[in-house]
């Protein structure tokens, strides 16, 4: 995630203090009065340094959309969208009978923070503003497209918070089609009041892609020239210069961190160059390595401080950031062509392989270990904690790994339905001291692992929450994908300890179809009761990460299909 630096010098001159004091005659320690002609210097304090940042909004409202299946045949429902007031645990629907469409965004708010809390909510051509902090939406200024095409539109950072963020969008007029030179397009503050008219823009700004230094400060635009040339722009749209003679105008950027690098795939070529160097001296460009991948993915890449690994097809790449070149750590071609996102464990890389085994490859001589031979596409590891889950027809379980100094053994199968599960181990409630090495290997039965990210004040965050089920007399544990009775339990990513027991058994059947993002503690999931009939919909339920006993149901009809806004992806 690209990250941004930003100076502060704070100077605080202690010599005239010290003159004055002499001036009035008063003694030091010494017992006599200090005469010199010396002048000392004066003692500066340690130069700070402090990145840009803007405030957290105040997260008040937390919103979702739904679908009317009042008529379950209708081919083009209605979706409306709601707010959940969360010191009030209430829901308002926002939106009017119209059918409404949802625009969300990530704002970037500094120090590595962000916040998806506000979205676009779209009504017969104009758009409002839903705000985190706020109970009533606002209108997006005087852009009215009710008797256009949309045909483009997106948010783009210009910087950190609200204000800096700008909205894009392009619409046909009647009679034309989307790309004629006589379409609208405009450009538009998402902090803009009512009555801000949007700024006219070209077709051009749609394909521009910012290069980005601190601060989220755009210092150049890269932009496709047809089939096999680029145009690098400065931030005015001035043409610096053209890199011609591709085989292919597609590229991908990603921004390793707050010092302005930039990660540059283009003509599968690999770039690993300053953001500043890229717009104002991309003529003496040097690539890094030739890659054989068409494209490069966020769950291609995993970034460090010195080093970055990244998988190129069926191979790994490590490549130093200092001394910017790459070597190949290891050729996984003997475990299929299709593989899961790259994570870490302190000495270990992690990633699914194509027969679902959960794989670990020493970051330094490449070695490979399966940690779990079957696995379910989604799993976290932090410090040296994994997570992940095995999944079949007949039973769900949830394992809980700490990859210390000694050899680790996992449960090869995941129990019956109903067996008693493994304890978790005392140690795994604790936070781990530099003593506690020890690895082991947990199988939890009758239940899985929900990933959830968190966005807040510390930066971007991953928490898993442990969704068990228990059998009684009526029904077992778990029978086709839901969990009886369930007990949810979020733990701390880093320790493997259990922090918050958000629901102490939820009565009845149900499963977690989907997860929402957390904005400061303040969350919502999706959750689905084991239907009685085919037009059983999934419920949404609020949750606190700090708070227990907090899992709620807040949002429950049989004629309307509620659906997450965001939803949280580990990659």
């Amino acid at each position: 995630m690209f990250r941004f630096l930003g100076f502060c010098l704070v100077i605080c001159l202690a010599q005239g203090f010290l003159t004055g004091c002499e001036e009035l005659g008063l003694e030091d320690d010494g017992g006599g009065n200090r005469q010199s002609d010396e002048t000392e210097e004066p003692v500066l304090p340690p130069l700070e340094i402090t990145e840009p940042q803007v405030a957290f909004p105040f997260t008040k409202f937390l919103y979702f959309s739904g679908l009317d299946r009042t008529e379950p045949e209708e081919e083009n429902p209605r979706r409306f969208v709601y707010s959940y007031d969360i010191a009030n645990r209430s829901v308002l629907r926002q939106s009017a009978g119209q059918s409404a469409r949802t625009i969300g965004f990530e704002i970037p708010l500094g120090k590595g923070r962000f916040t998806q809390g506000y979205n676009l909510i779209e009504e017969n051509g104009r758009y409002f503003r839903a705000s985190p902090s706020e109970r009533t939406l606002s209108q997006l200024g005087s852009v009215n497209l009710a008797d256009l095409e949309l045909c483009q539109e997106f948010a783009r950072a210009e910087g950190l918070g609200l204000e800096n963020q700008q909205f894009l969008l392009s619409a046909a007029l009647p009679d034309t089609a989307c790309g004629d030179f006589s379409n609208e397009r405009y450009r538009i503050s998402l902090d803009a009041g009512v009555t801000t008219e949007p700024t006219n823009i070209v077709e051009g700004n749609f394909s521009q892609v910012p290069v980005y230094t601190e601060g989220y400060v755009i210092t150049g635009y890269l932009q496709a020239n047809g089939a096999t040339s680029i145009d690098v722009l400065s931030a005015d749209g001035e043409l610096l210069n053209n890199l011609s003679g591709l085989t292919s105008s597609e590229f991908y950027m990603h921004y390793l961190d707050r010092d302005g690098e930039v990660l540059l795939h283009l003509d599968r070529q690999l770039y690993l160059v300053a953001a500043k160097e890229l717009v104002n001296d991309s003529a003496a460009l040097v690539p890094l390595v030739s890659l054989s991948s068409e494209q490069l993915l966020a769950d291609q890449l995993l970034i460090n401080a010195s080093e970055i690994f990244l998988r190129d097809g069926q191979r790994i790449l490590r490549i130093d950031r200092e001394q910017k070149t790459a070597i190949q750590l290891v050729d996984l071609s003997n475990y299929g062509t299709e593989f899961g996102y790259l994570t870490e464990l302190p000495s270990e890389l992690l990633l699914r392989t194509d027969d679902g085994a959960l794989l670990a490859v020493n970051k330094a001589s490449g070695e490979q270990r399966t940690l779990l031979a079957s696995s379910a596409p989604g799993y976290l590891a932090a410090a040296d904690y994994v997570y992940g889950n095995v999944v079949t027809a007949d039973g769900s379980t949830a394992y809980l790994l700490k990859a210390g100094t000694t050899p680790m053994s996992c449960p090869a199968s995941n129990g019956e339905a109903g067996e008693e599960t493994q304890p978790i181990p005392k140690s795994v409630r604790q936070p781990a001291t530099s003593g506690e090495n020890e690895s082991f290997c947990t199988a939890i039965y009758d239940a899985e692992w929900v990933f959830i990210r968190e966005n807040s004040d510390r930066g971007i965050e991953y928490h898993p929450i442990l969704w068990q089920g228990f059998g009684d007399e009526n029904y077992p544990a778990f029978q086709q994908g839901y969990f009886n009775n369930t007990v949810s339990r979020l733990f701390a990513e880093e320790f493997g300890r259990e922090l918050t027991i958000l629901e102490n058994g939820l009565a009845g059947q149900y499963r977690v179809e989907a997860a929402g993002i957390v904005e400061q503690g303040h969350g919502l999931l999706a959750i689905r009761q084991l239907p009685d009939t085919d037009t059983t919909y999934a419920d949404i339920y609020y949750f606190n990460t700090g708070e227990s006993g907090s899992l709620k149901n807040v949002s429950k009809s049989a004629l309307i299909e509620e659906q997450l806004l965001h939803q949280t992806r580990l990659k």
